[in-house]
């Protein structure tokens, strides 16, 4: 039971794996992020719990043809770690590292799983009412200096 994990030159981060389907896939995918071929489109439960001991997140990008398996797969994975679906209309391997890179940050890892600037961040302060129960628009702190910032968002209950 080997983890054929690909990383890129000099970066053995392991914040982040995305599992392609073909080696192929996951060497182009490698020169951006951590990247592991399936050999295949199943995911093993004992891979899925290998990786979430490993990785924070974990991507799964599968060829154009298995895009409702790959969401089905990404549910899985999110039950150990979280898990996103990179949406492409042609394969891994046939991108270069540029349409890689955006792929990946469009799937939405960077503002998702903590890649961004963490001032950048809000923090939800529940003791701030939302202020409009037809557009629901809640309140949030930004968390450096304490300004009210706006969100939209659904209600519970």
């Amino acid at each position: 039971d080997i983890l054929h994990i690909l990383y890129p030159k000099g970066d053995r981060d392991n914040s982040v794996v995305i599992l392609t389907e073909d080696l192929i896939s996951a060497i182009k995918v490698s020169m951006y992020k951590p990247a592991m071929p399936l050999w295949g489109s199943d995911i093993p439960l004992k891979t899925i719990k290998r990786l979430a001991s490993q990785f924070s997140v974990v991507g799964v990008w599968l060829d154009p043809d298995m895009k409702l398996k790959a969401v089905k797969d990404v549910l899985r994975v999110s039950q150990y770690v979280p898990a996103f679906f990179v949406n492409s209309n042609l394969d891994p391997k046939f991108y270069n590292r540029e349409a890689i890179k955006e792929h990946i940050d469009i799937a939405g890892y960077k503002m998702i799983y903590k890649d961004t600037d963490s001032s950048d961040r809000c923090v939800i302060d529940k003791s701030l009412p939302c202020l409009s129960n037809d557009t629901h628009v809640c309140n949030c702190v930004k968390k450096d200096d304490g300004t009210v910032r706006q969100w939209q968002t659904a209600r519970l209950g």
